[in-house]
């Protein structure tokens, strides 16, 4: 959907200046979930190490944030195909700020701290995916988001890394000093882009999920994606307590997760032109099983050295099935109700991202630690068959190669 000022350029013209405005949402993107990232190795060991929170308590503080953020979702969707796009992706930066500063201060600080950095991902993140398919030709729909997909992952995948480093070398303040400036630094740039949203769609909220509940190929895409983001959870809460109870410092924390972040994002670079040959939805269920083989190996053997190696199996799952997932709601989700599309399908990470780790200390307080491996597996196995019932049987036939090599 190009903007009003645009309607007179060349059709060339006017494609090279929404791909620009793209990469604006793309570079934007990856600095967003690169704070994301800077957090996942330090969060767990600083609630037990600054605050002294019982490790059966990690997982509650853990599903704060994505719980904040399905609060707000139902609403953040509905924003953005009523009221405004661009302003709810800057809001969702200025949220993110705050609460990198939040993480400064004493232990109710930072759960507030929790709380914002979950709002401000709920106000972004769909908001940037409807203005960054608005913004992108038709004919590059697949490439842009798969871009989007690989430039998230990225983001995840340094800032996880970086954050693990800084944190043992510099300590857990210079972690949060960086996400402040990772998203102060995208506010000039976010204010020049136009607003997409040039005919708000003017019903009650809930209208527009009702709507995009019936495409099958979303409603598959955001079952699949919210079961991982449960399992990953799992995983970002409670590994790093496993290593640090094995003696394995926050370097080796943040190793394990980078190598799964590195793989994913390699294999990201593979899973558009996949989707293109064979189509999104097998692409997906392709990732959903090589992410089951690592996280059963990961299962079996638990600690480094040859954890990094299933680290990098579930890395390699993750880089088909994240951009498959979004190429499947991009592709069948209508433009009218693309902020409630993408708004039902990022909540999917946030209620992944709250019962994972709630479900998670259930287990550390009845069993260990050790036993969320084995809960990770479980849960893997639960949404492939969930994923293969919405699809229908159609899913387990041979794809079809939709385009010549």
């Amino acid at each position: 959907m190009a903007a009003p000022q645009d309607s007179d350029m060349s059709s060339a013209d006017a494609n090279l200046v929404s791909m620009r405005r793209v990469w604006i949402l793309h570079i934007s993107t990856f600095f967003f979930f690169f704070a994301f990232g800077l957090v996942i190795p330090v969060l767990p060991t600083h609630l037990t190490n600054a605050f002294g929170i019982d490790l059966s308590w990690v997982g509650w503080v853990v599903a704060l944030m994505p719980f904040a953020g399905i609060l707000v979702r139902p609403w953040s969707g509905w924003l953005a195909d009523a009221w405004s796009r661009k302003w709810l992706v800057f809001l969702g930066l200025i949220l993110t700020t705050i609460a990198g500063l939040l993480y400064f201060g004493n232990f109710p600080m930072f759960l507030l701290g929790r709380i914002f950095q979950g709002l401000g991902i709920a106000f972004f993140a769909p908001a940037a995916i409807a203005m960054t398919s608005d913004f992108a030709p038709p004919s590059k729909l697949t490439g842009v988001m798969s871009t989007r997909s690989l430039l998230l992952g990225l983001g995840v995948m340094l800032g996880t890394a970086s954050g693990g480093f800084i944190g043992d070398v510099f300590g857990v303040q210079a972690v949060f000093t960086l996400i402040v400036l990772s998203q102060v630094l995208f506010v000039p740039f976010l204010w020049t882009l136009p607003e997409t949203l040039l005919e708000p769609k003017r019903q009650t909220w809930w209208k527009g999920y009702a709507q995009a509940v019936r495409y099958k190929p979303l409603l598959a895409a955001t079952v699949g994606n919210m079961g991982f983001a449960a399992v990953y959870a799992v995983l970002q809460a409670f590994y790093p307590l496993i290593l640090d109870d094995a003696g394995f410092s926050l370097k080796v924390v943040g190793t394990f997760f980078g190598t799964y972040s590195l793989t994913s994002v390699i294999f990201r670079i593979f899973a558009g032109p996949l989707c293109e040959r064979i189509g999104a939805e097998y692409v997906s269920l392709l990732g959903f099983m090589i992410a089951i083989v690592g996280l059963v190996g990961l299962g079996i053997v638990v600690l480094p050295p040859f954890a990094f190696i299933f680290a990098a199996i579930m890395g390699v799952g993750s880089g088909f099935f994240l951009p498959a997932n979004l190429v499947s709601v991009s592709q069948s989700a209508p433009k009218d109700i693309r902020g409630s599309a993408f708004s039902l399908f990022t909540l999917s990470w946030d209620v992944g991202g709250v019962l994972g780790p709630v479900i998670g200390s259930l287990v550390v307080a009845l069993v260990s630690p050790d036993a969320t491996l084995i809960l990770a597996g479980v849960m893997a196995f639960i949404v492939i068959l969930l994923f293969i019932a919405i699809h229908g049987k159609t899913i387990l036939q041979p794809p079809t190669l939709l385009r010549k090599a």
